[in-house]
Order: C-alpha cells, then structure tokens, then sequence
C-alpha cells in the first residue's frame, strides 16, 4: 500500500466519524496503522486475533464510539463466529476494512515458483461398470438384519 492510500484511508475514516481501530497487525494495510496512532482522534487497538479484534469493537461500538476493524481476508474466516455473535445477533455496527490476499497477481504472497495445475486423464475406468454391479449383489447377500425388527 502506497503512503498516499494509507492517507486517504486514514481521512476517510476521520470524516466517517469512525474513533477506534483495532486491529491484527497484517502485511497489505500496515503503512496506515503509524497514521492511525499519530492521530489523536483515533484510538488503535492491537489484538491477538480477529475475533478479538472483532469483539473489542463490538464494545467500543456499544460504549458509543464508531468502529471498524482491520484484517486479512482470512481474518473474516477466523472471526465469523465473532461477527454473528455481537455483529448479525445484537445488531453492533462495524466497519471491517478486510485486505485481500491469494491472488495470483498479488507479488506479496504469490510463491516464488511457478504452479502449473496439470489435469489427470484416465484411460480406462478403474471400476467398471459390471464389477461394480457385481460387487453390489455380493454386498446385498451378506446384509444382516438388525435386532428387533
């Protein structure tokens, strides 16, 4: 993230009225976290985890204050029950700011070799069709009858 990204941000979040951040510290909007802290009208929590993160909003949001929360994509994944829980169930409102990771193109997280996905071709089935007819009736006959019935 370029530092003029990181400052649009920052101001975006300021003129929304959003006072607290917390956070898990991540890779992709780690030059917006310095401008966070150097603000006085923020208040930026740093967590263990994003469910953490997720219930520390939560409540600052019920305290009063405008939150939102920043984390990797996967975060949304770890925090979900975290999010059902006080966002979705109670109705706490939560701006999530969530960074996307994964992709191909993203020269982050992208390996350093190439990947090729080869797709197999079978010739001939591994089961065919009358051996796997045949080991039905097999099964059928040996079927035993449960107790009671």
């Amino acid at each position: 993230m370029e530092n003029s990204v990181a400052q649009r941000l920052v101001t975006a979040l300021k003129d929304s009225g959003i006072s607290f951040v917390s956070y898990l510290p991540e890779t992709r909007l780690s030059r917006m976290i310095p401008l966070l802290q150097k603000d006085s009208w923020f208040r930026v929590v740093p967590t263990t985890s994003e469910s953490e993160a997720v219930s520390i909003a939560a409540g600052a949001a019920l305290s009063g204050n405008q939150a939102a929360v920043y984390m990797e994509g996967t975060g949304v994944y770890v925090s979900a029950y975290s999010l059902f829980a006080v966002g979705e169930r109670f109705g706490v409102p939560m701006l999530l700011l969530v960074s996307y990771v994964g992709s191909f193109n993203d020269k982050k997280t992208a390996p350093p070799f190439p990947i090729t996905l080869k797709r197999r071709s079978c010739s001939r089935p591994s089961v065919s069709s009358t051996r796997l007819s045949a080991a039905r009736k097999s099964w059928k006959n040996r079927l035993v009858t449960p107790f009671g019935s």
